[in-house]
């Protein structure tokens, strides 16, 4: 994602600091859902993302997501794998098979990829994972890397 930047003019007339007057524009606006069941990662998620320009929305179960991502476009979603109502998997599938375009945003939240299946099913998608506890700057990467993948 490249940065734009506004500058108002009123700095050349030394009415205003140069640097207060710097604005980051985010021309598409982008909208990242993140789904985890643990309120401090979402917490975590969205304070770091909104601090990044990013308008983060949240959902704790794969009931709670799956309306948001059929009625809403998303520049990336974040899914853990582990949910307590199902598995961020089968949510995967759901999107896969609902809106295929958004297929290529998902990025995986894992604390633990232990099971076979979630090993091979992440190398088959060819998605990002974040491993839990994960650097902040890992996020903000993936994040950008999501918001600019193709359809």
């Amino acid at each position: 994602m490249k940065p734009y930047v506004r500058l108002d003019d009123r700095h050349l007339l030394g009415i205003a600091d140069h640097t207060e007057e710097l604005r980051y524009l985010d021309p598409e606006h982008h909208r990242i859902l993140a789904v985890d069941d643990d309120e401090l990662i979402l917490d975590l998620l969205s304070q770091t993302l909104a601090s990044q320009r990013y308008h983060v929305d949240v959902a704790r179960t794969c009931e709670d997501a799956l309306p948001k991502i059929l009625f809403n476009d998303y520049s990336g979603i974040l899914l853990d794998l582990v949910l307590p109502d199902s598995n961020g998997l089968g949510l995967f599938r759901q999107i896969a098979r609902r809106r295929p375009a958004m297929r290529s945003r998902v990025a995986f939240l894992t604390g633990a990829l232990d099971t076979g299946e979630a090993v091979r099913f992440v190398r088959l998608v060819n998605a990002p994972v974040l491993r839990k506890p994960f650097d902040l700057g890992d996020l903000i990467s993936t994040v950008r890397q999501l918001t600019l993948a193709e359809p």
